[in-house]
């Protein structure tokens, strides 16, 4: 098994493309706008949510996947794509407001939270929320370590120091060797490590330091009585017992052969296998 550095397992924890559908904003906390886009029209709302320095457009192979069957919704987290970044809270409970507001304002009926990477733990407290509105929640390779104790103010400022002194560099390398197995599509890699490099370091660095400070075992504990799948890439150990203990609701599907972005490494595979999770889930 392969041995992360403790910021890039807690990022797991945490190729842009213009999203389909019709695209606005809403107003979520300190008044920043969040863009989000909307394609299709089912009963039931898909909410996907990005992470750490990505955006709507990391899902870009879902959205015609699930269009047919389920209103699919894209969410720009605040500082993050086309949303505003005119914001002083860059916690993950600031993040669970933009997607909770977001689904007050677009979504009818139920709704699905589906987070990736930081959008794991941003997923739990918009949950945390909206309550009976979501009858489902899936994390997308996150939460590989719930028992892990929050770090303090100062554990969190000392561990995302290396990254204010060369943000780009130091996120590139966090993302190539830390992210991508060593036969993980070149093209990918590449696109992936730059785009994230280039995010705006002042959100990133605040952004992450919300996530380490976060306690993941409190928002789990928060939302049990909502059925949690926790899709994760194998190449990392998800401690599943814990996992189970916080979350008795929960369950965990492993995705073999793919690092930390399985919906763009191996988009069909994994979405053949959410739409299972989906069918069986909702029925």
């Amino acid at each position: 098994m392969r041995r992360l550095a403790p910021l890039a397992l807690l990022l797991l924890c945490a190729c842009s493309a213009a999203p389909d559908g019709d695209e606005t904003t809403v107003r979520s906390t300190g008044g920043v706008d969040i863009h989000y886009s909307v394609t299709g029209n089912g009963a039931t709302s898909l909410v996907f949510v990005h992470g750490w320095s990505c955006d709507s457009g990391y899902w870009s192979e879902q959205i015609d996947a699930f269009a047919d069957r389920y209103e699919v919704i894209t969410v720009d987290l605040a500082g993050h794509g086309q949303s505003g970044s005119n914001r002083d809270d860059w916690s993950i409970e600031a993040f669970g407001n933009d997607v909770a507001a977001v689904v007050d304002a677009a979504a009818s009926g139920p709704a699905v939270l589906i987070g990736h990477s930081m959008g794991g733990p941003v997923v739990l407290e918009a949950a945390r929320q909206l309550g009976e509105r979501v009858p489902l929640i899936v994390a997308v390779d996150t939460l590989q370590a719930p028992g892990q104790p929050a770090y303090s103010d100062e554990e969190s400022r000392k561990l995302w120091a290396p990254f204010a002194g060369d943000f780009a560099a130091a996120t590139e390398g966090l993302v190539r060797q830390g992210f991508f197995l060593p036969d993980s599509p070149t093209e990918l890699v590449d696109r992936i490590s730059a785009d994230m490099a280039a995010a705006d370091p002042h959100v990133a660095l605040e952004a992450g330091h919300g996530l380490t400070t976060y306690s993941v075992a409190d928002g789990l504990s928060a939302v049990t009585d909502i059925p949690l799948v926790v899709i994760n890439a194998s190449y990392v150990r998800t401690d599943a017992e814990t996992l189970a203990s916080l979350h008795p609701k929960s369950r965990l599907e492993l995705m073999e052969g793919v690092g930390h972005f399985p919906m763009l490494e191996a988009p069909d595979e994994f979405n053949t296998l959410l739409d299972g999770v989906l069918a069986a889930e909702l029925r």
